[in-house]
């Protein structure tokens, strides 16, 4: 694999875990080794989300999300945020364990995008 982990940031919400990841990349294979990476280290995770912005084949910065069909687009609002602040080479992809309580599309949004945010900022 040729991923670089940047950052990884947990939150826990009625016994369901997120884990988040801040990746550094600059190619389609180096996201899926990202992913690749993740679903090892987080076996059993239900969800595995992903927002980022990286070079396509001709060089220019592309934004790729995926909500894993959970009922948020909090993905697609990060994507937003990586465009207008021009956060290039970089991935972040979150992992949910499921831990038997719902928890509501909004509140799934908040903390998604909350989580996106954080490990941002910090690595700003």
């Amino acid at each position: 694999m040729h991923i670089q982990e940047i950052d990884r940031e947990e939150y826990r919400e009625k016994r369901s875990v997120f884990a988040a990841y801040l990746f550094r990349v600059s190619s389609k294979e180096e996201e899926k080794d990202a992913l690749d990476y993740v679903k090892e280290r987080e076996k059993g995770a239900k969800h595995i989300l992903k927002v980022g912005r990286y070079p396509n084949a001709y060089g220019i910065q592309t934004l790729v999300s995926s909500e894993n069909k959970e009922p948020v687009s909090a993905m697609k609002k990060v994507s937003v945020v990586l465009e207008k602040r021009d956060v290039k080479d970089n991935l972040i992809v979150i992992a949910r364990h499921y831990g038997g309580v719902k928890l509501g599309a909004a509140n799934l949004e908040s903390i998604y995008f909350d989580l996106c945010i954080t490990i941002l900022d910090r690595n700003a």
